[in-house]
C-alpha cells in the first residue's frame, strides 16, 4: 500500500529529531572529555553521566531505526513509534511541569527576566514534545494508517497481549538495569523515610531490581498473579515517593540526614527549602504518571483471564456419541 504524506512526515520528523539529539550528545561527550579536571565531577557523578550518555545514544539509535522502518512501512515500526510516542508524552509533560516549578535562578550580569524567559522557553519545548507524542499516539492508531502497515502481517500487538501491558512489562524489565547500577554505585536507598547506605542499600536495590524484572516477565507471559503484584508494586512506589517528599518538607531533621547522604557522594551538594518544594512537585508528577500504568493494569484485567501465550490449550473436538443399540 502506498505510504501517506502524514506517515512520511512522521518518519522525517523522527529521523531529524534523533539525528539532532545524537549530535548534541556527541558534543556533550566531547565537552565532558575535554574538562577532566572539573571539581564538580566526582567519580560517581562521572559514571552516572557516562551511563546517561550511553542511554541517550541508544535512544537516538532507536529513533533512527524506527524512522527507517516507518519509511519502509514495516509493521513493527508502527508499534515502535507508539512506544516512542508514549515516552515523549511522559518525558515532555513531566519536564514542562518540573521546569515551570523550578525556582528562578539569579544570573549575574544578565538583564532581569532572562532566567525566567529561558525556563519558560524550555518548558514550552518540552510541552511541544508531549503534544507531538500525543498526536502520534492518535495518528498511528487510526484505521487508515493501520491499513498501510497491515502488509507486514502483524496487525495485533506482539505476543497477542494488550499494547499497554507490553509497555508496562518492558518498563519493569528495564528496572533491573537501573536498580542494578544503583546497587553497584554507592547510592543510598530511601524507603518510607529510612535512609540505607552501603551494603544494606545495595541489597535493597538488588532485590528491587530482581522483583521488577520478575514482574515484567510475568506480565509478558500474561500471568494474573503478576498483574496483581505489579499493581501493588507500583502503588508502593508511589507511596514511597510521596512519603519522602512530605518528610523533606515537614521534618527538618530528615532533610538534614538526606543532605548528608547526598553530600557523601557529591561534596558540592547543598540542600535548600526550594529543593524540597521541587521534590514535592516531582513526586506529584511521578504519582500521576505512575497511576496511568496502574489504571491500565486494572482496565485490562479481563485479558489476563484468557490462557496466556504458550500455555493455551486447544480443546479437542467432541467425539460423536455412539448410537445406542436397540433394546431386544
Amino acid at each position: 500500500m502506498k505510504r501517506s504524506i502524514g506517515v512520511t512526515l512522521a518518519a522525517v520528523v523522527s529521523l531529524a529529531g534523533s539525528v539532532i539529539l545524537l549530535l548534541l550528545v556527541v558534543l556533550g561527550t566531547i565537552a565532558a572529555l575535554l574538562s577532566p579536571d572539573d571539581p564538580s565531577m566526582t567519580p560517581v557523578t562521572r559514571v552516572t553521566a557516562l551511563i546517561g550518555i550511553g542511554m541517550m545514544f541508544l535512544f537516538c539509535a532507536w529513533g533512527i531505526a524506527t524512522a527507517v522502518g516507518i519509511l519502509r512501512l514495516c509493521s513493527w515500526a508502527r508499534w515502535s513509534i507508539l512506544a516512542f510516542s508514549a515516552i515523549l508524552v511522559f518525558s515532555g509533560a513531566s519536564g514542562a511541569i518540573i521546569l515551570l516549578s523550578v525556582p528562578v535562578p539569579q544570573i549575574h550580569g544578565a538583564p532581569p527576566g532572562v532566567a525566567r524567559a529561558t525556563l519558560i522557553g524550555m518548558a514550552a519545548f518540552y510541552a511541544a514534545l508531549a503534544l507531538l507524542g500525543a498526536f502520534w499516539l492518535y495518528f498511528f492508531n487510526t484505521s487508515k494508517v493501520q491499513a498501510q502497515f497491515a502488509s507486514g502481517g502483524m496487525t495485533q500487538p506482539p505476543g497477542g497481549r494488550p499494547f499497554s501491558i507490553t509497555l508496562i512489562a518492558w518498563y519493569l524489565l528495564f528496572g533491573i538495569a537501573g536498580y542494578g547500577l544503583c546497587a553497584l554505585l554507592p547510592y543510598p536507598v530511601i524507603l518510607f523515610g529510612w535512609i540505607l547506605s552501603a551494603w544494606p542499600g545495595r541489597l535493597v536495590y538488588a532485590g528491587l531490581g530482581l522483583t521488577s524484572c520478575w514482574l515484567g516477565w510475568g506480565l509478558l507471559r500474561m500471568r494474573p498473579l503478576s498483574r496483581i503484584l505489579s499493581i501493588a508494586y507500583l502503588s508502593l512506589t508511589m507511596l514511597n515517593g510521596l512519603t519522602i517528599s512530605l518528610a523533606l518538607n515537614l521534618w527538618p531533621q530528615y532533610a538534614a540526614r538526606y543532605a548528608a547522604a547526598q553530600m557523601a557522594l557529591t561534596p558540592e551538594f547543598h540542600y535548600s527549602a526550594n529543593m524540597g518544594v521541587l521534590g514535592l512537585v516531582v513526586s506529584a508528577v511521578c504519582t500521576i504518571f505512575t497511576a496511568v500504568p496502574i489504571w491500565f493494569l486494572v482496565k485490562t484485567r479481563r485479558a489476563f483471564a484468557a490462557p496466556s501465550e504458550g500455555t493455551s490449550r486447544v480443546s479437542e473436538p467432541a467425539q460423536p456419541l455412539e448410537p445406542t443399540p436397540p433394546l431386544t
